[in-house]
């Protein structure tokens, strides 16, 4: 794809406010489109092939239409580049977890990319379901949702859950469907990873699942936490299969994935990493004492 286009651009790295206005609206006008393309193919395939299929070949074909027009979200965005390094193992695993890092947003469309001509079911908050044309498409393509109640600030599980979406996991990988798994739980907002969640790991171990370890950057650039667009320059790495060891801890093998993600990490280009923001001083004395701790750093 080609190099995004050149625009002004702030001190802070940052397009102007105006290129950032049409970069968002031209976006989520892209998104909208292809999710109620995608919505409409997926009926009529829906449609024409429930006579023939099975329905788990049918969810798995319904949810390969929808990454493929997902993919259109950045392959027709000329804002965004995006280079994928690596290549998908010449044979898919039996039994496949792929887990990668959350930055943001817009880490579903890149991964959906990233992986095709794979199709995988993407475990994800179950109000997204309820969005008009891509919450459809998400059902269809046989997503996974998970209930969150307000405990926990609001990541609380509801009771019961858990148990029924590890059960439909479980029947997914074993007819070789695989799982797309972001296990941080929630997009950090930022190239710094937040600590993975030990559940798919305590999965894979219990199923026998190979993990495939995925790693990108710079989505928090091309979609920010207040949902600014920009410009941005994304990169994915894809790893070699992890496979557990005998004996292996579900912390240990957390571990072994959370560091191969984080070495994939530092080798993508241009990675960006946000300034850590510093509170001004409040005082005189205190903005003397962060001037000496500056010029000792």
């Amino acid at each position: 794809m080609a190099a995004p286009t050149t625009t002004r651009r702030s001190s802070s790295g940052r397009s102007s406010k105006p290129m950032r206005i049409l970069i968002t609206t031209y976006s989520i006008v892209l998104i909208l489109s292809t999710w109620i393309l995608s919505f409409v193919v997926q009926s009529v395939f829906w449609v024409l092939t429930k006579p023939f299929l099975a329905p788990a070949r049918q969810t798995y074909l319904l949810g390969l239409i929808f990454r493929g027009v997902s993919a259109f979200v950045t392959m027709l965005n000329p804002f965004w580049s995006f280079t994928v390094h690596g290549k998908l193992p010449a044979t898919r695993p039996e039994k496949l977890v792929i887990m990668s890092n959350h930055v943001s947003n817009l880490d579903p469309f890149i991964t959906c990319r990233a992986l095709l001509p794979w199709n995988a079911s993407y475990i994800a908050k179950s109000s997204l379901f309820k969005v008009p044309f891509g919450g459809w498409c998400m059902s269809l393509s046989g997503d996974i949702p998970v209930y969150f109640t307000a405990e926990k600030g609001g990541w609380g599980l509801a009771k019961g859950s858990v148990g029924k979406m590890m059960a439909i996991c479980k029947d997914l990988v074993t007819n070789g469907v695989p799982l797309m798994v972001f296990p941080e739980g929630a997009r950090s907002g930022s190239m710094e990873m937040r600590e993975f969640k030990p559940g798919m790991f305590s999965f894979a171990l219990e199923n026998g699942c190979t993990i495939l370890p995925l790693a990108l950057n710079n989505t928090h650039r091309a979609w920010s936490r207040n949902d600014v667009l920009d410009q941005a320059d994304i990169h994915v790495a894809i790893g070699e299969p992890i496979v557990s060891r005998e004996g292996e801890s579900v912390e240990e093998l957390k571990v072994r994935v959370r560091e191969e993600i984080a070495r994939l990490t530092a080798t993508l280009p241009n990675t960006a990493f946000d300034e850590p923001k510093v509170k001004p001083a409040t005082t005189p004395e205190a903005a003397a004492e962060q001037t000496t701790k500056d010029k000792a750093q």
